[in-house]
């Protein structure tokens, strides 16, 4: 995608990371890949009659739906996307218009949660990390694409009784007053944070809590971060993406034996990028949780 004022104003519009991504990917891969636009700027692209541009938006929506057969939520991606890059440019779409030829929502695949004995079977397999990431998704209910922004300043200690038993409080999408919410993970979740904290102090990471105030030093170290060089003891707090975080557990789910590494041939090559292919498994490694 060419650099100009009117891409600036498309990305910089957005406030979210992931709706960046998302939005660009998707404005690109349906509605820039288009033989009609392929040599256009997008200035020239801003430049056309409002109503041909219309006519491209729903001929793509019809070829999204009935020739890709693209899932209503990979649709509504692609007209949100493409709305806000003409609104923001100052092009004025008839979206009633436009809204009225996706479709309604259909689920093509319904995703059950993960069992107790599922979860065990994951944990006996991830190392330290993986068990937090896996605990805190299904023990707080978190998407995974929050583990990434959470840091140590995010955790707060909360004893629940007389035994020693405590949890930690933690602050999700921090960063954002629309998103912000406060959760609690379990008893057993805690303990694995802290074992996954003394894992990486053993290997020269300085991680501190002050035992009065319960505030960390330092405070804005990601929680999860990238692996680290065991043999050189040397750590990289540098936060692990979600999309990582996602690979980890199905290859773990896999090793686990509770996924079927699916390989492709030449029968199933054409049906290797359909919704239903790409999830036919019953469990979303982390949605499930």
């Amino acid at each position: 995608m060419e650099f100009s004022s009117s891409l600036l104003n498309f990305v910089n519009s957005l406030s979210a990371k992931y709706t960046k991504r998302n939005y660009t990917h998707s404005f690109s891969k349906y509605y820039l890949s288009r033989p009609e636009n392929q040599r256009l700027s997008l200035d020239e692209i801003l430049q056309k009659n409002v109503k041909i541009i219309e006519a491209e938006i729903i001929e793509t929506i019809i070829y999204m739906k009935d020739t890709l057969d693209l899932s209503f939520s990979t649709i509504n991606t692609f007209t949100a996307s493409v709305f806000h890059f003409f609104e923001i440019n100052d092009v004025i779409l008839n979206k009633r218009k436009i809204n009225k030829f996706k479709g309604e929502y259909v689920t093509k695949f319904e995703f059950r949660s993960y069992s107790i004995e599922e979860i065990s079977n994951l944990l006996s397999v991830c190392d330290e990390r993986g068990k937090v990431a896996v605990l805190l998704m299904a023990s707080t209910g978190m998407r995974v694409g929050a583990l990434p922004d959470i840091k140590l300043k995010h955790l707060k200690r909360v004893n629940v009784d007389n035994q020693g038993t405590y949890v930690y409080q933690i602050t999700v999408y921090a960063n954002s007053p629309k998103d912000k919410y406060t959760t609690f993970c379990t008893p057993e979740c805690a303990k694995i944070i802290d074992n996954y904290f003394e894992l990486r102090k053993r290997y020269g990471e300085n991680i501190k809590q002050d035992v009065k105030t319960g505030n960390w030093l330092p405070p804005e170290i990601p929680l999860l971060i990238k692996t680290f060089n065991k043999e050189k003891c040397q750590i990289r707090p540098i936060k692990i993406q979600s999309d990582s975080i996602t690979k980890y557990i199905v290859f773990k789910l896999e090793e686990s034996g509770l996924r079927k590494r699916q390989h492709i041939t030449e029968t199933n090559k054409e049906a290797r990028n359909s919704k239903v292919a790409k999830f036919k498994n019953e469990l979303h490694p982390c949605h499930s949780l």
